[in-house]
């Protein structure tokens, strides 16, 4: 292809065409050429300028010529000055009276600046519309007075930055260079400048930059973002230039160990994905560009990076001028000498003092070795931090119990966080006012240093210490969040009363416990899905007086089938049915799990149960046939076994009315729970009889353990 056909196809921008050349014959012979071939298809060159006044005068007598009395042309959004040879902004006078947060978006983003020539200033504007969106302020509402009058000095400087002129030269094409990226980060922003270096002269050819997100970021993934965002740039960079031959690509990083080893020793999934980007672009520009490239050191003085990621005014920006456009002065010699420092990293032993010396606990310590939001549940947040004090305990040769060691830090965290004004009172010898919550809870520090209530139980010889003297919780905490999840959980996702029960044998104590329970529970997706009511219950009667007297266990009792179940026998399913008894009195219940609901299953199973707890004087049961029947022989003395096990029994059988399963509420309602429990743990699963038969042993454990009386949050000890 001849050269006027590669410009015309790959120099027009819309309507514009744009050629720089350093030979002058070759360019009026282009000129030439581009005018007659477009003319050919009906198309006529026209307003053209040239920096040469050769040239110009060539596009004089063609007739091509722009004819106006200002001194700057209009290229590509810049201005350009022909005989000056320099560069800059449109002119642009941003409004400081902006208030709302759509009109400062809209009067920042006027700047038309694709080179980045002038972002040191102009990323002073994006990095304070982050600040708004950080302080949650609407598209149209009016932003605080303090960021108005911060606001009104941005809006000057951007206006100042059309004065500021930019050489157009950068460097020449064809001849052998080195193309330098230097990258930075800081908590606002980061981004990366390229430089072009050879024959004694280095130039700024293009240059990037982020605004930080707004998720907290360490400063080494942001630095780690800025190597990122340069090598997808990279790319463009290298097609643009394809007439340069850039005999090397460095990468100027103050963060170098992630990069060159291509590994990270945390746990941070971010990380570990942009470090396998990079590897895999770097592969694709050897590939297909075949550059290497390198990683140097740079140190932050010497970086002018720095200037995009921490912004100027436009005064600053001129008397930096030399040093933005060209970088630093050692960038210029053939071979730069980078500064010294081979990956400004830490020593392996000085990286082991530091992992110990984080690790340390001390009694007052306010952060946790791992964060309480990092992780969903009390486990895995336990079980992290007991590995991380395991290595710790390692290093320092001690022997002591990393997960109990675990459990005692994350307590104590917790309490410096949410009571450090009782904690301050505790540990201090001279006492002064009594914190209110010390004197209503009667607190008080623990051999461990952890904050415990005294209550009303210690001379109850059942339980332990840690019940009598539970440990006090922050109700709002992510701690106590993770532990009240984890006891709902342990107790098959039951109420309130139940969750909160669990957390008082667990040995904590919750100030307006309930109120938090309820909170946490309302976000279990697992309840609201399986707990959520369809329709609207009739009206409630009052209850019978043989549920409202206080006698022995399962003296009345209610019989009722809880449905069907699949278990694996051999390599066939079969179904078998769950019978529940129910205590009218203090609703415990008894589960049989039985082949079938025939009368002779039922008979051996209520055989089983009054082994177990005696034999009721009254049954209750609706009007199932197995049920009728069974009580019938029961009554009836039919079989001897019966007549040797009950003869001297008084046993009456109730019915409730047909069609009427509102009068056996109460087992109904336990029937609900036990199936509830059920469908968490098991699901659409199939188990073996032995593994069932555990599983139901577990679920009757659990809902007999419940509270039977409504726990107030406004009590001030510990109840049962």
């Amino acid at each position: 292809m001849d050269p006027c056909s590669e410009m015309l196809l790959s120099n027009f921008y819309v309507d514009n065409l744009i050629k720089t050349e350093n030979n002058l014959e070759d360019l009026i012979t282009l000129y030439s050429k581009a005018v007659d071939r477009l003319q050919e298809g009906g198309f006529f060159l026209q307003a053209c300028n040239s920096n040469n006044a050769v040239l110009q005068e060539t596009m004089r007598e063609d007739g091509t010529y722009i004819k106006h009395d200002c001194s700057w042309e209009r290229v590509l959004g810049y201005r350009y000055h022909p005989q000056n040879d320099v560069i800059s902004v449109a002119p642009y006078v941003c409004d400081p009276k902006a208030r709302t947060k759509r009109q400062i978006l809209s009067e920042a983003s006027k700047i038309f600046d694709p080179l980045s020539l002038c972002f040191p200033v102009t990323i002073q504007a994006r990095t304070f519309i982050s600040e708004l969106w950080k302080l949650g302020v609407s598209w149209d509402e009016i932003v605080p007075e303090k960021q108005q009058v911060r606001w009104a000095a941005i809006a000057l400087e951007l206006s100042g930055v059309a004065s500021i002129n930019f050489p157009r030269h950068a460097i020449d094409e064809g001849e052998e260079a080195s193309l330098v990226l230097f990258c930075d980060a800081s908590k606002k922003a980061y981004g990366f400048t390229a430089y072009a270096a050879g024959r004694g002269n280095s130039s700024l050819i293009f240059a990037k930059a982020k605004v930080a997100p707004l998720k907290n970021r360490t400063l080494p993934t942001l630095e780690l973002l800025a190597v990122f965002l340069a090598i997808k740039c990279l790319s463009t960079l290298l097609r643009s230039y394809s007439r340069m031959r850039f005999k090397a690509v460095t990468l100027a990083q103050i963060v170098l160990s992630w990069i060159i080893t291509k590994t990270s020793n945390n746990k941070n999934v971010f990380v570990k994905n942009r470090l396998r980007d990079i590897d895999q672009w770097e592969r694709e520009l050897t590939a297909k560009f075949g550059v290497q490239l390198h990683y140097k050191y740079v140190p932050s003085n010497l970086n002018p990076a720095d200037f995009v990621t921490r912004g100027l005014s436009p005064p600053k920006l001129k008397e930096n001028l030399s040093y933005w456009i060209n970088g630093p002065v050692w960038l210029r010699d053939q071979a730069v000498p980078w500064p010294e420092n081979a990956s400004n990293c830490l020593s392996p032993e000085n990286n082991k003092m530091v992992t110990s010396v984080c690790c340390s606990v001390s009694p007052n310590q306010e952060e946790p070795v791992v964060p309480f939001d990092k992780y969903s549940t009390l486990s895995m947040l336990m079980n992290v931090t007991a590995r991380v004090f395991e290595f710790v305990y390692r290093l320092r040769k001690k022997d002591l119990d990393p997960a109990r060691a675990a459990r005692l830090h994350l307590i104590r965290v917790m309490q410096c966080q949410a009571f450090a004004e009782e904690l301050k009172f505790l540990e201090n010898s001279e006492r002064g006012a009594i914190p209110q919550r010390v004197g209503s809870l009667d607190l008080f520090l623990d051999e461990e240093g952890k904050i415990r209530s005294k209550g009303r139980l210690k001379r109850n010889a059942v339980f332990e210490f840690e019940i009598h003297k539970p440990v006090i919780l922050a109700k709002n905490h992510e701690l106590t969040t993770l532990i009240m999840r984890d006891c709902h959980h342990q107790c098959s996702h039951l109420g309130t009363p139940t969750t909160l029960n669990k957390v008082g044998l667990a040995g904590f104590w919750i100030p307006q416990g309930r109120q938090a329970v309820t909170r946490v529970l309302s976000g279990c997706s697992l309840c609201r899905k399986l707990n959520a009511i369809p329709f609207s219950y009739p009206r409630r009667t009052d209850l019978p007086k043989h549920r409202v007297n206080l006698i022995r266990p399962f003296l009345r009792t209610a019989v009722d089938f809880a449905g069907h179940l699949w278990v694996q026998r051999d390599i066939e399913r079969t179904k078998m049915y769950i019978l529940v008894f129910t205590c009218l009195e203090v609703r415990a219940v008894h589960l049989e799990l039985v082949e079938d609901i025939s009368v002779y299953s039922f008979l051996t199973a209520f055989i089983r149960f009054t082994n177990m707890y005696g034999i009721p004087s009254h049954i209750y049961s609706d009007n199932a046939k197995s049920f009728v029947a069974g009580c019938s022989v029961v009554q009836a003395f039919t079989c001897s076994e019966f007549k040797e096990r009950f003869g001297t029994c008084e046993i009456t059988h109730h019915r409730i009315p047909s069609h009427s399963p509102w009068y056996g509420g109460i087992w109904e309602r336990l029937i609900r729970t036990i199936k509830s429990c059920l469908y968490k743990l098991i699901g659409r699963a199939t188990y073996n009889y032995t593994d069932l038969l555990t599983i139901l042993s577990d679920v009757q454990n659990v809902v007999n353990d419940r509270p039977l009386t409504h726990t107030s949050s406004s009590d001030k000890v510990w109840k049962f």
